[in-house]
């Protein structure tokens, strides 16, 4: 219950919006019981043979219900539904600035299935926290204490009666479903997500699954799932199904119950007998604030699981702090790294160790060493991906972490080595958040990054699809796109992490030399595994198990014969 009392939170400041519809689903349902009580009182008292004139209120009065109940039904609809559509707006808002500073952390330890089904399916559950959980038990209890009162006037029995049947049908009968689906309804939201997240997986990896032959293994996987997906919606809609039956019951035995203890108070004078099918139908047709009560303990596990899911990811620690009052950032960018040691959160052996590095601004750099030497945490530390605890990093005299993280991202940009391409259009790829670039400068850096050519084959232009993550592209031209972006940019410190990996040789050192062309103000940190071209670097830096073994130029690393010499000589044979 502490996941749903968390929930409702949420809806506080819709209060009025969330009163307001409250207020017209039980004039809706008030509409719909007087409806029913002046039809049977107009037949009722016409089979009595009056004057007509006797019976023109009860003709205006079912005239007036049943046209309210039509347009006060609508507007419920719309304002219920209004409430709905805000709360899930806020939801999602909220989601995402939670989400955005556990962010790489949070990629790493999560499949991007998972949060995809996060962002759509576990937010849609949560559309039946007002229209289902709140709002029907609410407006139950107030129907309810109404009809009660209005039973009294005749008398305690058939009130009683009544408040039986509704505790039955609107209390016991749906505690019983929640407590059977309890368990279903877990399963049901960690099911979809697993599935979700697996038909992700399979989409993204369509083009390998056809190519390695998997594709019936793969779908197996799928049907798998599947099956269990369809188990925990067959064991909900049974629990449905049930519950939906014994409130049927519950009405019919209620109904039932108030005309058998009415019927001595006519024979006793203390009612009309014209007023007994008026407070039968009355009382069945109240029992419409009932019924929605079992599907309320039904969605009910759902949407806790929901919630569960939601704050367990939101609710972890966030890696990077930010400070109380953010120093403002110098003009130099000289960066100092002195004794940096660190570890990922959970604890684990050191992926840095001791770390110095002086890189005074406009000096270009190579961090170069085997696969898992700390070379990209080296670099994402220097963005500020995560704190660090034990060293010191500075950036023009002050240490990196009294400075905001957007003063950061603005004066230092990251290309990985996997860059994500909008599945947008090529426009809103460069401009990546920057609406004020002028089109001539979007072509003039496409032409720097020599896509000038490949540019003005595109139909539209600018406005050209780019399809799934740059479907359209080859890898060397994704990677221009990406360092297109960074030179758009315009950052003073700019980082190259293994950004030509996945590339052949030659299309590395064009990619390279476009880098380095550029003019010599701006700090580049190239961080690589391959060798290549470095001879144009003012430092190497060579990495080995967390500490920095060797660094120089590339000439005096080659004349002290150690281990950056056997790594080069290593892999110029390989080359060969």
């Amino acid at each position: 219950m502490k996941t749903l009392l968390r929930l409702i939170r949420f809806t506080l400041p819709l209060w009025k919006e969330m009163l307001f519809a409250l207020v017209l689903s039980v004039i809706t349902i008030t509409c719909a019981i007087g409806l029913m009580g002046t039809s049977a009182y107009l037949i009722s008292y016409a089979a009595l043979q009056p004057s007509i004139a006797y019976l023109q209120i009860a003709i205006v009065g079912v005239r007036f219900f049943g046209i309210s109940r039509g347009i006060f039904r609508y507007l419920e609809r719309l304002a219920s539904h209004s409430v709905n559509l805000r709360l899930l707006a806020e939801f999602r808002i909220w989601l995402y600035r939670k989400l955005e500073p556990l962010v790489p952390a949070i990629l790493l330890e999560r499949r991007g299935g998972d949060l995809l089904a996060l962002l759509t399916a576990d937010i849609d559950t949560l559309e039946s926290l007002f229209v289902r959980i709140m709002a029907p038990p609410l407006t139950a209890l107030m129907v309810t204490v109404g009809m009660s009162f209005f039973l009294q006037q005749f008398g305690t029995m058939p009130a009683w009666i009544y408040l039986a049947g509704t505790f039955t049908g609107g209390v016991l009968i749906p505690a019983g479903i929640y407590y059977i689906s309890r368990r279903a309804g877990s399963e049901y939201i960690q099911i979809r997500a697993e599935h979700n997240s697996r038909m992700v997986t399979l989409v993204q990896s369509a083009s390998e699954i056809q190519l390695f032959g998997m594709q019936i293994p793969k779908l197996e996987e799928i049907f798998s799932i599947s099956r269990k997906f369809g188990k925990a919606q067959m064991s909900l809609a049974v629990a449905n199904g049930f519950g939906s039956g014994g409130v049927t019951w519950i009405v019919n035995l209620t109904v039932l119950g108030v005309l058998t203890a009415s019927i001595p108070l006519v024979m006793g004078g203390m009612m009309d007998g014209v007023l007994l099918a008026v407070v039968t139908l009355m009382t069945a047709a109240s029992f419409e604030a009932i019924l929605p009560l079992t599907l309320t303990t039904q969605f009910m596990n759902p949407v806790i699981a929901a919630g569960r899911r939601m704050f367990s990811i939101v609710d972890a620690k966030v890696p990077v702090s930010e400070p109380a009052v953010p120093q403002i950032m110098p003009a130099n960018s000289d960066i100092e790294v002195s004794g940096l040691t660190f570890h990922y959160p959970g604890g684990g052996e050191l992926v840095l160790n001791g770390i110095d590095l002086s890189l005074p601004q406009g000096k270009r750099i190579a961090i170069v060493g085997p696969s898992g030497s700390g070379k990209s945490t080296l670099v994402n530390l220097l963005v500020r991906s995560w704190d660090y605890s034990m060293g010191s990093i500075r950036i023009g005299g002050g240490e990196l972490n009294t400075y905001s993280s957007d003063d950061i991202s603005t004066r230092i940009s990251i290309l990985t080595q996997t860059p994500i391409i909008l599945t947008d259009t090529l426009r809103r790829n460069l401009l990546f958040g920057d609406e004020d670039m002028k089109d001539e400068e979007l072509i003039s850096t496409l032409d720097l990054v020599e896509l000038g050519p490949w540019f003005r084959t595109l139909p539209d232009g600018l406005n050209t699809w780019l399809g799934d993550r740059g479907a359209k592209m080859s890898g060397g031209e994704r990677q221009r796109l990406a360092i297109a972006r960074v030179f758009l940019r315009n950052s003073v410190v700019q980082i190259f992490d293994e950004p030509t990996a996945n590339l052949d040789l030659e299309t590395e050192r064009e990619i390279f030399n476009l880098v380095l062309n550029r003019e010599h103000e701006r700090t580049i940190i190239w961080v690589t595994h391959r060798l290549v071209s470095l001879e144009r670097m003012d430092e190497i830096i060579f990495l080995e198990h967390g500490r920095i073994l060797e660094r120089g130029t590339q000439s005096q690393l080659l004349e002290m014969g150690g281990r950056y010499a056997q790594y080069h000589e290593i892999q110029n044979n390989w080359l060969d």
